[in-house]
């Protein structure tokens, strides 16, 4: 499985730990831990690709027994929802989503990490600009429709002024683009 889902599924498990140990496990770690033990095993053997990730965008518990489940998997570019049975952490439902689901809060603190890595960008990163944004866009013409792709914008420390907009291609762990103004 990718980097990325090995540490969110290990994340989930030091929160449950950390939990059980002090004797207040809920039921909402308990449900984390579970999606995501569920889905590595689901798709670690039905073929997907090791070195893609599936990552969980979303959850929504939507009663006192069940939660869907949106996410993301990388070696096929689609976007998937399913529901699932809390009590018994079984998957009742799945579908792939028509569109490309939207960015979830650690991809974009995934994408500001690689912007700071970038040497051309990194100045302007460093000068107190202040990221914005977050849309999950096509690339650039000439790649694949399995990159996922999001667009930050940098702002200016008193958010008057545009400074660039940066597309980073997730699924590469780059940045794709720099311009000045929206393409």
């Amino acid at each position: 499985m990718g980097r990325l889902f090995y540490y969110q599924l290990r994340k989930y498990y030091m929160i449950y730990k950390v939990a059980y140990v002090k004797g207040c496990v809920c039921d909402t770690a308990r449900s984390w831990l579970a999606t995501y033990v569920a889905l590595f095993f689901i798709f670690a053997f039905t073929g997907s690709r090791a070195e893609n990730s599936i990552e969980i965008l979303r959850e929504l518990r939507i009663s006192d027994k069940s939660t869907v489940v949106m996410g993301y998997d990388r070696s096929t570019g689609k976007g998937f929802r399913g529901l699932r049975d809390d009590s018994t952490q079984k998957i009742l439902a799945s579908e792939v989503y028509s569109g490309r689901p939207q960015s979830s809060p650690v991809e974009f603190r995934y994408a500001l990490e690689i912007i700071n890595k970038d040497p051309e960008i990194a100045s302007v990163s460093l000068e107190g600009s202040i990221p914005e944004g977050g849309f999950i866009v096509d690339g650039p013409k000439g790649k694949t429709s399995t990159n996922r792709f999001i667009q930050i914008r940098l702002l200016s420390p008193d958010r008057r002024q545009l400074l660039c907009v940066v597309l980073v291609n997730l699924t590469e762990k780059r940045v794709a683009s720099v311009s000045k103004w929206f393409d």
